[in-house]
């Protein structure tokens, strides 16, 4: 690639001093210049817009300090005479030719300075360049914060004669609150803005405080106490929330570099979303994988051009910080794959040195049966212009094991939108894929053992009905055909055992009810409510509605994804008890309504009958627990119980709350999304 040219613009409002310049120019052909000679300060301020120059030289006609503010650039000023050319250094000039007699070794002196600063400013940008794209494209939110305002607070609170910070912002909340307003952010990924669902970065900055929830405050208490007990870092897990107000699990973790914990002036902070951690932790039992440390500053803009080098080589080290410090695997790769760049934490994670994959192919790496995949789901989808993908597969260490790792990808694009670089971070998630293995194993098993479950529980309905329905047959018979031939101590024994027989048959259907219910994958479709209640109430329940003379009432009813049978079950069980526990003294008056909450249906139906007494609240819902002896009500003690497991196979909540009257309120909870 051609190097770019050395770009000089010349400012005098003489023609022959700018033609006689630019002659000299032209013979110095060793450096690549391209002149750029203009006559005043409004056509330089116009040129400098569209033009980046290098050095200027300027007539000491003008005002030399005005151009060396506006260009920032060395100011070489053309003078007529030594004394003139100091007076020029004194205005903010970089140095001076005498234009009466230009000498072209002093001119190529200049030129070869400024050439050799030029070529050590471009290879410097390019190192802060590639380290800046590490920052930028980092798939963790990574955030540069100021906290000096709040270290002059905190330590004026105990110059005050403050001993206990902690104490004294648990009973001052807010002030703690307020603390939040002396943090000042320098600045921020993009990962950030996508994580707490920002538009841009201006959104993010502009509503640092509203991600806050109780915990994080909490949490910031805590970070602030330990800052301030001289510690440089703090790592925790906590709640924030985003800008749509979805709750996020993150892992945070707090470094402030040696150079800075006097004034807290650079404090780094690393956010990771564990959301999903969180979920997969609590049904495996597994810790997540500790998050990333990121530590990164760079300069947004450099005033002085004379120190450009010593501010991109401050930038480079804070770089070189976050490579070293994060825990996660970070590499640059090429378009082909191949190693550019490979963290230090390689050496931890896979056995190697960063340098011994530096410039290898991944693909050498991989397991077998996983390179297919990984070319086509991950690879493959980046170079076609995927912003991102994500993938778990198997990587080779250096003891020729093999890690699973999951991998997020993300492209680095070129200003014609080509792929010029891949940014990937990877971590061990071999723990992980082992418990989820075992757990699909035990799931596989669970389900096996609760279809044979149901099988049995049909059978064992049809195997003890049939012996008890041919027992009621015959005793109905004998009671029928032989009455006369007994006596009234026989008959009273036969009712008996047609009672008892009959209630077995009962307690026989109501169980197979209950081991019906499933509390995993069911059969769901969108049920009409307003029919299972007519159904129930002018088919079902009719004849005991007519018997007992039950008013029955409801409202207008949604519909809802649920399975129909389990549905049918929960409503008739609950309408049936309202109706049984009314006296028969009493009408039995019921009320069935519904509320729609946030994320739920909440259901009430209320009756007007005996109550429930305090004492026995324990055993509403419990299978095979009566609140009543047989005599006073009949029932298998199993309806209450079954209700409860139907409505919390769909993460749902029952419960009841007695009327200051007679009577109860049953509540119970259908989610929206199950």
């Amino acid at each position: 690639m051609e190097n770019p040219k050395l770009k000089i613009l010349v400012v005098s409002p003489k023609e022959n001093e700018l033609l006689q310049l630019k002659t000299l120019f032209q013979n110095c052909n060793e450096f690549g210049l391209e002149i750029f000679c203009v006559q005043s300060y409004d056509e330089t301020t116009l040129l400098r817009k569209s033009e980046k120059f290098v050095i200027a030289f300027v007539s000491s006609l003008f005002q030399i300090q005005e151009f060396a503010k506006a260009l920032k650039i060395p100011i070489i000023a053309l003078v007529k005479s030594s004394q003139n050319g100091k007076k020029m250094l004194s205005n903010g000039a970089t140095d001076y030719l005498v234009t009466s007699d230009l000498n072209p070794e002093d001119l190529e002196r200049i030129l070869r300075y400024t050439n050799s600063l030029f070529i050590s400013q471009q290879k410097l940008i390019k190192r802060k360049s590639h380290f800046e794209v590490l920052f930028e494209n980092s798939p963790n939110s990574l955030w540069e914060q100021d906290f000096s305002q709040l270290k002059i607070y905190l330590d004026s609170l105990v110059e005050q004669g403050l001993v206990d910070i902690k104490k004294y912002f648990k009973q001052n909340p807010a002030k703690l609150t307020s603390c939040l307003n002396l943090i000042k952010i320098i600045s921020i990924n993009e990962e950030t803005v996508k994580l707490y669902n920002g538009r841009n970065k201006e959104e993010i900055l502009n509503n640092f405080s509203e991600f806050f929830t109780n915990e994080s405050l909490k949490t910031f208490l805590e970070e602030i106490v330990t800052l301030h007990n001289g510690e440089a870092t703090f790592e925790t897990e906590t709640l924030n929330k985003d800008l749509k107000g979805r709750l996020l699990h993150i892992r945070l973790k707090i470094f402030i570099p040696e150079v800075f914990r006097n004034d807290w002036s650079r404090v780094f902070v690393s956010v990771t979303d564990i959301t999903n951690s969180i979920k997969v932790k609590k049904e495996l039992l597994v810790k997540s994988d500790k998050l990333n440390l990121t530590n990164a500053i760079l300069e947004r803009e450099i005033q002085d051009r004379k120190t450009i080098q010593e501010s991109l080589q401050k930038s480079e080290e804070r770089y070189r910080l976050l490579a070293e410090n994060i825990n996660d695997l970070i590499c640059l790769h090429k378009p082909n794959g191949e190693f550019v760049y490979v963290s230090h934490s390689c050496k931890e994670i896979l056995g190697f040195r960063p340098e011994e994959l530096v410039g290898k192919n991944p693909y050498d790496f991989f397991h077998e049966d996983d390179k297919e995949r990984i070319q086509k789901e991950s690879h493959e989808q980046i170079l076609k212009g995927e912003n991102h993908s994500l993938i778990v597969y198997r990587f080779r260490k250096k003891d020729k094991s093999h890690i699973w790792f999951e991998t997020y990808s993300q492209p680095i694009l070129d200003q014609n939108s080509q792929v010029i670089n891949i940014v990937t971070s990877s971590r061990d998630v071999t723990e992980r894929v082992n418990y989820e293995s075992k757990l699909s194993e035990y799931a596989s098993a669970l389900k096996k053992s609760n279809d044979d479950l149901e099988r049995f529980a049909y059978s064992a309905s049809h195997d003890l009905q049939e012996p008890l329905r041919t027992i009621s047959g015959f005793l109905g018979i004998l009671e029928r055909k032989h009455k006369n031939n007994f006596d009234s101590d026989s008959l009273q024994f036969i009712d008996l055992c047609l009672q008892n027989s009959n209630r077995m048959q009962e307690m026989i259907e109501s169980l197979l009810q209950y081991s019906r219910v499933r509390t995993g994958e069911k059969e769901l479709k969108n049920i009409n409510l307003n029919s299972i209640l007519d159904a129930i109430i002018f088919q079902h329940l009719q004849s005991t509605i007519e018997q007992r003379k039950a008013k029955i009432t409801y409202s207008q009813m949604p519909t809802i994804l649920a399975n129909k049978y389990e549905i049918f079950a929960l409503f008739q069980n609950l309408i049936s008890n309202s109706i049984k526990f009314v006296s028969n003294e009493k009408t039995p008056i019921i009320k069935i309504s519904v509320e729609e909450k946030t994320n739920e249906w909440l259901f009430a139906i209320e009756d007007n009958g005996i109550g429930i007494q305090p004492e026995k609240s324990e055993l509403v819902f419990t299978i095979f627990k009566r609140l009543h002896t047989r005599t006073e009500f009949k029932g298998s003690g199993i309806g209450l119980a079954t209700c409860k497991k139907i409505v919390e196979s769909y993460n749902g909540r029952i419960w009841y709350k007695p009327k200051s009257n007679d009577g109860t309120t049953f509540f119970f909870t259908i989610p929206f999304f199950n």
